[in-house]
């Protein structure tokens, strides 16, 4: 009676570890879903910002060599 009890008990403990370790997952792709998103708004404002200044550089510079 005892060993089934215990057979019974590892199962459960089993099934959970299980399921934490999904839900641990499931946490962590959202997380880096979430920075992967942030992280391309950073790229894309910082990428226009320098492409703009490579503008405005190359600009003034054929304006001062006309």
């Amino acid at each position: 009676f005892k060993q089934q009890n215990l057979q019974i008990l590892i199962i459960f403990y089993e099934f959970r570890l299980c399921t934490d370790l999904t839900t641990l997952i499931q946490e962590r792709a959202e997380i880096e879903k979430a920075y992967s998103k942030s992280l391309k708004q950073w790229s894309k404002k910082w990428g226009d910002l320098i492409e703009k200044g490579r503008n405005f550089i190359k600009k003034r510079l054929s304006c001062m060599r006309a």
